[in-house]
């Protein structure tokens, strides 16, 4: 049962919250750092796969001790490098360490089941790809009548990876009630986190008169009720205890002002009333990026209408999609995102996992998103952010007010990089020597977060300093 969320001598309660999920794409992660290959964006081949397992047991083995309890995985399934076998092996092991492996599946879009069915993969020159029965761009080659239809009347033109089904094609959902079918017998899975896709609509007589008051969007609601359904039906009827984390791309929250809607945007009432029809067992995931942090212009009331039981907030903080960048310390913006969501009556939080805990400030994120969201306070005594970086953050640092002191250590030297100039240059050297006088002090682990840190400075120095002065 969870704890309601709540003040006790003006420290935060933070409750456990059911799902606690690091989500991620296949090729864009970087846990192994002797693979150099990397990925950025949603969309593409991965160079890295060798490297699947290096990577992806390292964070299984990391999310165990955090209290992180899923981990979403985007082309999960590649052909190439024996993913089949990769994939089977990594659910295995995750399931043996209290830890799901959710492959991120499209059912109209992003490739499908299988993402990648080539059974080779060249670096240098992409080699065709391989028919395979649930590979969502195979499956259109052979059914070319079953392509979403563009604005102008024709099928899109999509690369191998983004391929459109259209929804209102009843032998696509078929197809996909199928494929995922095959994927669940196949996979010792704890569940998928599923897209309709978010990237073009289909534009065809059947799908504009179903949705008629939203053609020009970039997803469709109605596509969302028409699908998630099936895909609860079919994995809770092959594994009843599965979790099956459907996508809104919406806001948690209410707009301060009128906007069009959109990716992040607030999802409209008569929107979410067309999800309250989704079965039990619907996970709906909402995008809150714009509803926490310093920078919200979503308001988030704690009775804001949601339209399923079960409900995941995710926020980008400390990503590629991260205004502040990979390497940015996102613990109090990760903190807003727990206590709001449990406040709001959802059921769980997801941030990304691409980048490694070896630079501290990702460490950071992840120890206060699964401490904070996962961790039982309650049994031992409230907790506040000053309690976190007392009890969890300032003993991995040096000290008492070590971890603050790094933060805002960084937090200035990330201020001055921005700036470029020879002024900014001269003042990062000298927090270089306040950091080098501090972790010439320390040993092990905790000398390496200082010395992080000083690398780092050194680094946004010679950016500032060489910066080119154009005419």
């Amino acid at each position: 049962m969870r704890m309601p969320v709540g003040c006790i001598g003006g420290a935060r309660v933070y409750p456990i919250l059911k799902y606690r999920v690091l989500w991620t794409w296949d090729y864009c992660m970087g846990w192994d750092h002797t693979v150099f290959a990397r990925g950025r964006g949603a969309f593409g081949p991965n160079q890295r796969r060798a490297a699947f397992l290096s990577d992806y047991l390292r964070m299984v083995d990391f999310c165990a001790k955090q209290n992180i309890n899923g981990i979403v995985i985007w082309g999960a399934l590649r052909a190439h490098n024996g993913g089949e076998e990769q994939l089977r092996e990594l659910a295995n092991y995750g399931n043996e360490r209290g830890v799901r492996i959710l492959p991120g599946v499209g059912i109209f879009g992003y490739g499908g089941i299988y993402y990648d069915p080539r059974a080779d993969y060249d670096s240098v020159v992409d080699t065709p790809l391989t028919p395979h029965p649930y590979s969502l761009t195979s499956w259109l080659t052979d059914h070319p009548e079953l392509a979403a239809i563009g604005p102008d009347g024709k099928p899109y033109r999509t690369g191998p990876y983004s391929s459109l089904a259209c929804p209102s094609k009843p032998e696509n959902l078929a197809w996909f009630r199928e494929a995922l079918a095959w994927l669940y017998s196949e996979f010792p899975i704890g569940g998928v986190q599923v897209e309709v896709g978010d990237y073009s609509i289909c534009h065809c007589d059947d799908c504009r008169v179903r949705r008629a008051y939203n053609l020009d969007a970039m997803f469709a609601v109605e596509d969302m009720r028409l699908a998630y359904g099936e895909a609860v039906s079919v994995a809770q009827g092959i594994r009843p205890d599965t979790w099956v984390i459907c996508e809104t791309y919406s806001s948690p929250g209410i707009a301060m002002h009128a906007e069009e809607p959109g990716f992040n945007k607030v999802m409209s009432l008569r929107q979410k009333e067309l999800l309250s029809t989704l079965p039990e067992g619907t996970i709906l995931q909402w995008v809150a990026d714009r509803a926490v942090g310093p920078n919200a212009d979503h308001r988030w009331p704690s009775n804001t209408y949601l339209p399923v039981r079960e409900n995941i907030a995710r926020i980008h903080a400390g990503s590629q999609w991260s205004g502040g960048g990979c390497d940015e310390w996102a613990v109090e913006t990760i903190s807003d995102l727990v206590e709001r969501s449990a406040a709001g009556n959802m059921h769980g939080v997801s941030i990304f996992g691409e980048e490694s805990p070896v630079a501290p400030p990702n460490e950071a994120n992840y120890l206060a998103f699964g401490q904070l969201a996962g961790r039982d306070w309650t049994e031992r005594q409230p907790v506040s952010m000053s309690q976190f970086y007392t009890q969890v953050l300032d003993p991995l640092y040096g000290g008492a007010d070590m971890a603050a002191a790094w933060r805002n250590l960084y937090t200035s030297a990330r201020e001055l990089r921005a700036r470029r100039s020879a002024n900014a240059a001269a003042k990062l050297v000298r927090l270089a020597d306040q950091v080098h006088s501090t972790s010439a002090k320390l040993s092990g682990e905790t000398c390496r977060r200082w010395s992080w840190l000083e690398d780092w400075i050194w680094k946004a120095e010679w950016l500032c300093r060489t910066q080119p002065r154009r005419a």
